[in-house]
């Protein structure tokens, strides 16, 4: 493994590339709604994104009897109290930050901030929802920025976009579910794979990819740059379960699937 390599390794295990992907694509948002989304509410964004995967994991990680088969569960395994340890340091800036950023962004952010621990508390018991649930608050936390925008309520293509961003996120982690069958079968661990089955959820990710790809094709003319990265977006997700044996490797497919949603900082270019 090359040191570049490695040190990419290292940001997938963290979910510092998910946070990377939040921020891109809250500025993404923000370009689409024509708000300007500042530095702290970014920083409070990302610090609130990292702390909720690293809990996620450490729960997952906790609720494993044994060593981990995966290598993600098995650092959180191993570095479990340092993580707990930082975890609350994460949290308390994050919550000062809130402090110099819109009203609304900080109301709707408190709000969403509770449903988050809920989420965290309950997480075992939502079985097949899990993947639903996390989309929606994902979906939720990089669109959170622009709601301070006059016109978010009022345009009818900016839903079309914010479903869209779901959908594509929920395929995101349909995918995630049906590559990780056999280790969450072997660990007890609740996903949507589980409960449905791998065919099921085959269908799924094949059913809602095509509904995407449709809706951006349907999209081009009305806005070509949120169009084309759609495309990309759920073109590389659909390309990784057709080459699911080369995707497998390494944890190739779980790299490439978080690194999509820095794609959207390419449209403020």
């Amino acid at each position: 493994m090359t040191i570049l390599r490695k040190i990419y390794h290292y940001i997938n295990i963290l979910s510092i590339d998910v946070v990377a992907g939040s921020v891109a694509s809250a500025l993404f948002f923000g370009k689409v709604f024509k708000v300007s989304v500042s530095i702290n509410t970014l920083a409070a964004l990302a610090l609130s994104v990292w702390a909720i995967y690293t809990v996620d994991h450490l729960i997952d990680a906790r609720s494993v009897y044994g060593i981990a088969s995966t290598e993600r569960h098995r650092f959180h395994q191993k570095n479990f109290k340092l993580l707990l340890c930082i975890v609350p340091a994460i949290i308390i800036t994050g919550v000062y930050l809130m402090r110099f950023v819109p009203y609304e962004v900080s109301s709707f952010g408190s709000v969403l901030g509770l449903v988050v621990i809920a989420y965290l508390i309950s997480q075992q018991h939502l079985k097949f929802l899990k993947e639903i649930f996390v989309a929606i608050l994902y979906t939720g936390g990089v669109v959170l920025p622009s709601m301070v925008a006059p016109e978010f309520f009022v345009q009818p293509l900016h839903y079309v976009i914010i479903v869209q961003f779901f959908f594509t996120a929920l395929l995101n982690l349909l995918l995630f579910s049906f590559f990780d069958y056999h280790h969450d079968l072997q660990h007890k661990q609740n996903s949507f794979a589980i409960l449905c089955g791998r065919d099921t959820t085959l269908k799924c990710v094949v059913t809602l990819g095509s509904l995407n790809l449709l809706i951006s094709f349907w999209f081009v003319t009305h806005n070509q740059s949120v169009a084309i990265m759609f495309l990309l977006m759920n073109g590389i997700l659909l390309t990784i379960l057709l080459f699911e044996k080369d995707f497998r490797q390494n944890n190739y497919y779980r790299i490439a699937g978080d690194a999509i949603f820095i794609l959207p900082v390419f449209s403020l270019l």
